[in-house]
């Protein structure tokens, strides 16, 4: 079997991205090919296409160069007539006339000859075919342009005019014309009138078609006769810059026109007479002429595109198989590279060995694991074989011997090998069959090595560690079958000497009861999703007794989540037990807090909340179960109780046994009173913790504070009496005193004539009167001011820092808003007025005060009421 070497030094294989720059090469080859090969082709088909619009340019040029000949044949027989004409008439035998003019009619085709006209030098009408009729209808031609040539132009040469319509034929007809001469002096002009009519039919049996068109048109661009359109045609001409028009030297030319008459695109041949002033036209409808050429250059076009197509999809073809092709090879060496990189990183050793010859072959890391190097040792199974460690050698045949005889399809085990030092190695072996012959027998057995020498001890080590150990540790698959346990668990779960190890949880019978499985399984649901679980759980013992364990369990391997389950057991039945207890009694305290008419928190001398009452909860406006509550620091509860209500539960500094109250207002919310008493738990001189009780007093404090009330503010008004406000206004004194620079101001105010209104409306009214002055003056005034109802309808105010003249001007919008706010009784709106006494605090007692504000109120009363005096 070949071997990978140890290392792949220089080895190199194409990888993917050379590939894909070769192909791209190849792409590159095949589009500049193709863009040569659509190159040509356009170049050949542009070439076919020139040779065809020549081949039409041709066919026009000599169809017009007939046509021209012929249609100048035509003109020149009519010429002939008209000069034969012109002699007769000049002779003395008119009936000679008329004959020959018979036989010209019948000479030209029928249709041909319209009409014959005389005419003497001045342009009078001699003769007409048409009669005499047409001869007084006509009386002079001196403004025909045939006249105008050969009269003051003494043209000798034939004129050929433009279409005419006739008035007595009713059809255009063209003018060949000529001058008759006596003695070589102008006589006059006989002209010849030819149908257009028939000039246009003789064209359309040539081209009877609307594809290909001819036309006869003069010498200066106006159409004399057209195969197609002869009604749209007669009386227009060539656009001027036809070369027609343009180039009047040139005999014949050719040109491509779309004549506005059908839009048709054509190529033009034209040719001019031999003789005669007219030029002939041929036009040769583009598309249709080049069809069948365009056609065979279309299918080509197609063939070499399905070509083109097919040849670019064997392309894509060639080119997806060689990418493959790389790909793989690339995938191949990267493979042989991972193989090799897994051995090394590994540390296996690779061998082989063929059962017929007995020969063995390894590699250098097989050998250098038994400290040789690789040619040092002979290539013999008894080189493996002389260095198995004897206990382990009878073992190892035997599973090699079942590989052979296939008892099993791989062996593997671990065994001891001796390394060239003496000392013993173990390693794990793995190997199979690799190759067989015809009839199946093994021929060729691979494998590898490893040195496990580390790992091995590493286990034995943890497995004395864990035998040490005061915890049961214990290994399950995931099966829930033990697969490892040390001597503490063996102790506890093994009964009559059964070792537990490979043995299923149920036929042990560790769970207690049944639903005690439903909840291992919900363990292990959290065990899997999270990595670790920690509960406690009852199991029973060898003895069948149920104990209680603390159980952490993990997976062996964390990143396995389905790996085996290793479960760290200690006993904690004598806690439970305890703890059983302990819950007995609290539940007891617990049921008696519950009935206590106020909060109770305890704890312990850590600072720890041991037991709370959902009193305190509500009390404390904590949104939280009692419960929820215990076992946490103080600490926390503080922050749990925020800013304010942390400073209720704070540690007093109290000696040492003693008890502490303190009083709380409660204003965020409905307002309360809470009264807090703080109780240490001592035994002997030993701090156990300590105790808040937590009672709402508001009802209480409210009592006291509407007696206080009561005994303060006048009942009226709602004004501090007179007693509070002497209390304010010895305060404001003594303020003034030791301020100088905050010294205010007192107002003494007297309402006017309430004597009368009492007298008149009752005591109801003025009772009214009185409330609403006081709502005034409370409103009127600043918040820091105070004012009081001193008895009856005097009132009186203390405004603290503020000067003579600023507590006067505030005086006198008050009286102002008093003025100008009527009290609404029920004996209707009355106005009130009141007279103010202003006087500075400044003095030695408030009855000097009083007098001073008294007499400035009089001075006011004395003055008209309704007013405001300073006392200075």
């Amino acid at each position: 079997m070949p071997f990978l070497p140890a290392s792949i030094p220089g080895r190199s294989h194409e990888t993917p991205r050379n590939a894909v720059l070769i192909v791209a090469l190849g792409w590159l080859a095949l589009a500049l090919a193709l863009a040569i090969h659509w190159s040509q082709l356009q170049a050949s088909h542009r070439s076919q296409l020139q040779a065809a619009e020549k081949q039409i340019q041709l066919r026009a040029a000599e169809t017009a160069h007939a046509l021209a000949v012929q249609f100048d044949a035509l003109i020149g027989n009519a010429d002939y007539i008209a000069r034969h004409l012109a002699e007769h008439w000049a002779g003395p035998d008119g009936r000679t006339f008329l004959d020959d003019l018979a036989l010209a009619r019948s000479a030209l085709p029928e249709g041909t000859l319209a009409h014959v006209l005389i005419a003497d030098p001045d342009g009078k009408v001699l003769f007409s075919s048409a009669g005499a009729d047409e001869a007084a209808a006509t009386p002079s031609v001196v403004g025909r342009a045939y006249f105008q040539a050969h009269g003051p132009a003494h043209r000798t040469q034939p004129f050929i005019s433009e279409p005419l319509f006739d008035r007595f034929t009713r059809q255009w007809t063209i003018q060949l014309s000529r001058p008759l001469l006596r003695d070589g002096h102008f006589a006059g002009v006989i002209a010849v009138s030819i149908t257009a009519e028939s000039l246009s039919l003789a064209l359309r049996r040539i081209f009877p078609g609307p594809a290909d068109v001819a036309a006869l048109v003069g010498n200066d661009g106006h159409y004399l006769a057209h195969s197609q359109q002869m009604d749209e045609a007669l009386g227009k001409s060539l656009p001027e810059s036809s070369p027609i028009r343009t180039e009047r030297n040139r005999r014949s030319g050719s040109f491509e026109w779309r004549p506005p008459l059908d839009g048709v695109l054509r190529h033009f041949a034209w040719q001019r007479a031999p003789t005669y002033p007219v030029t002939v036209i041929h036009g040769l409808d583009k598309h249709e002429a080049l069809r069948p050429v365009l056609a065979v250059l279309r299918e080509n076009t197609v063939q070499n595109a399905f070509g083109t197509a097919l040849l670019v999809l064997v392309a894509v073809a060639v080119s997806a198989m060689f990418l493959y092709g790389h790909r793989q090879a690339a995938r191949l060496a990267t493979m042989a590279d991972q193989l090799e990189l897994s051995l090394e990183a590994g540390g296996l050793g690779t061998w082989s060995w063929e059962p017929d010859s007995g020969e063995i072959q390894f590699d250098e890391r097989w050998a250098a694991m038994l400290g040789y190097a690789e040619d040092e040792l002979p290539h013999q199974l008894s080189t493996w074989e002389s260095r198995i460690h004897p206990a382990d050698l009878q073992r190892t045949r035997q599973a090699l011997d079942a590989l052979l005889q296939e008892a099993s399809g791989s062996a593997e085990g671990e065994y001891r090998l001796r390394h060239r030092d003496g000392h013993w190695i173990w390693v794990h072996g793995r190997c199979r069959i690799a190759a067989r012959a015809r009839d199946g027998r093994p021929v060729q057995v691979a494998g590898t090595l490893q040195n496990v020498s580390a790992r091995v001890a590493e286990a034995r080590l943890r497995t004395a560690l864990l035998d040490q150990s005061a915890a049961a540790i214990a290994l399950f698959t995931s099966t829930r079958e033990i697969r490892q346990v040390n001597a503490r668990a063996r102790e506890i779960f093994g009964s009559g000497g059964i070792d537990p190890v490979g043995r299923n949880v149920r036929e042990l019978g560790l769970h207690v009861e049944w639903a005690d499985l439903q909840t291992m399984n919900r363990h292990y649901a959290t065990l899997r999703a999270g990595g670790q679980v920690r509960c406690e759980y009852p199991l029973r013992d060898a003895s069948g007794r149920a104990r209680w364990f603390d159980m952490h369990g993990t997976p062996s391997d964390p990143e396995d989540p389905d790996s085996d389950i290793v479960w760290t057991l200690i006993d904690i039945t004598e806690r439970r037990e305890a703890e059983t207890a302990l819950a007995t009694e609290r539940l007891r305290m617990v049921t008696l807090l519950e009935r206590y008419p106020g909060g109770v928190l305890m704890e312990d001398s850590a600072g720890t909340v041991v037991m709370v009452n959902q009193k305190l909860c509500e009390l404390l406006a904590l949104d939280v179960q009692a419960v929820r509550l215990e076992g946490i620091p103080h600490a926390q509860l503080c922050s749990r109780l925020g800013e304010v209500h942390m400073r209720w539960l704070h540690l007093p500094d109290a000696p040492q046994g003693t008890e502490k109250r303190h009083t709380i207002e409660v204003s965020d919310g409905p307002e309360r009173t809470l009264a807090i008493e703080w109780v240490p738990i001592a035994r002997d001189t030993h701090t156990l913790g300590r105790v808040w009780l937590v009672r709402d007093i508001s009802e209480r404090k409210k009592r006291e504070a509407e007696l206080a009330r009561l005994a303060t503010t006048d009942t009226l008004t709602g004004l501090p009496n007179r007693r509070s406000f002497m209390a304010s206004l010895d305060a404001a004194i003594d303020d003034a005193r030791n301020h100088p620079e905050r010294s205010g101001v007192l107002l003494m105010m007297d309402i006017d004539h309430f004597k009368r209104i009492n007298d008149r409306y009752g005591h109801p009214v003025g009772d009214t009167v009185l409330q609403h002055a006081a709502q005034v003056i409370r409103s009127s005034l600043r918040q820091s001011d105070t004012a009081g109802r001193l008895g009856g309808e005097e009132f009186a105010a203390v405004l603290p820092a503020i000067g003579l003249k600023d507590g006067e001007a505030l005086a006198e919008r008050l009286r102002r808003a008093l003025a100008d706010t009527p009290v609404r009784t029920a004996a209707g709106d009355i106005t009130v007025q009141i007279s103010i006494g202003v006087t500075a605090l400044i003095g030695d007692d408030a009855t000097q005060l009083l007098s001073r504000a008294d007499q400035a109120l009089y001075a006011a009363k004395s003055a008209g009421r309704d007013r405001v005096s300073v006392s200075t």
